[in-house]
């Protein structure tokens, strides 16, 4: 919402204010079609973030937004969300066995991560989305708590080996993340004072 038309379009102003501010990272909130969190899964783009129906098109919009952070000495990361996904994306209709079970608390279909083909589906989703757009990493949504340590590993190793080298970021705080995530979204205990350190 920091851009003035709500879109990718109109946030060369805010990056050049961010720049001059000394920000050099910014973690955006899902970005993908459908409702926020309640999203259709990482095959899709925002419409209106983007500004068009064409998906293939609105990554590339996207691209454009990444590059001129990028210009700025600012990197990006993209939410991925890894619990479930809009009852009324495609994903849920064309492909019931990637689903297993439904979230009450965030009003939609679980993902199956036991399923291999989804399990390997999702994973070449994020890395075509590095690959499409530049982007920096990604901030794990309820970091491993549904997909498990895996995916995060696999993403990482796999566009390594491309000669890609990409951060990211935990929500949860736990000790099964050390190893897994570069930060954690929940780094400092405000209560204790007691910073988590990853691996």
């Amino acid at each position: 919402k920091a851009s003035p038309n709500g879109k990718f379009s109109g946030m060369t102003y805010v990056l050049d204010h961010l720049q001059e501010m000394g920000v050099n990272g910014i973690w955006l909130d899902p970005i993908y079609d459908g409702k926020h969190y309640l999203n259709y899964g990482p095959h899709t783009v925002s419409t209106y973030l983007t500004g068009t129906l064409d998906y293939e098109e609105g990554w590339r919009v996207v691209k454009k937004f990444v590059d001129e952070a990028h210009k700025r000495n600012i990197r990006v990361f993209f939410d991925i969300v890894t619990w479930g996904s809009n009852s009324l994306s495609n994903l849920y209709s064309e492909h019931p066995d990637w689903y297993n079970g439904f979230s009450e608390s965030y009003g939609g279909p679980l993902f199956n991560w036991e399923n291999e083909k989804f399990f390997n589906w999702f994973l070449n989703q994020m890395k075509r989305i590095v690959r499409d757009t530049g982007v920096d990493g990604f901030r794990a949504d309820c970091g491993i708590d549904y997909c498990g340590a895996e995916l995060y590993k696999r993403l990482r190793s796999d566009l390594l080996a491309e000669g890609k080298k990409i951060a990211i970021i935990g929500e949860s705080v736990t000790d099964d993340n050390l190893g897994i995530f570069d930060f954690e979204e929940h780094s400092v205990n405000l209560e204790t004072g007691n910073i988590w350190k990853t691996g």
